[in-house]
């Protein structure tokens, strides 16, 4: 779902998605992720979007790679478990 990221003016995001296994490996994430870029960008005004995901969801890193989205930053997740 395209939306401007709130409290800012130009930031464009979408909320997950994904596709049912059936449909994956089609290039039906790569059309829906520009059709979704062009909705934030017609639509919301957008100017930037920023997406996420992790470096071992390689479909994703190759939609956005396909859509001509750079990496800009990369984060560390931590977890700690407590007990067993």
């Amino acid at each position: 779902m395209p939306h401007i990221e709130p409290g800012t003016k130009n930031e464009g995001r979408l909320f997950y998605f994904g596709l049912i296994p059936s449909e994956r490996g089609k290039g039906k994430s790569r059309k829906l992720h520009q059709r979704a870029l062009g909705i934030l960008q017609q639509d919301f005004q957008a100017r930037y979007y920023i997406g996420a995901t992790s470096v071992h969801n390689k479909p994703m890193v190759n939609t956005f790679i396909s859509n001509g989205c750079e990496i800009m930053e990369s984060y560390k997740v931590y977890k700690r478990v407590r007990g067993n």
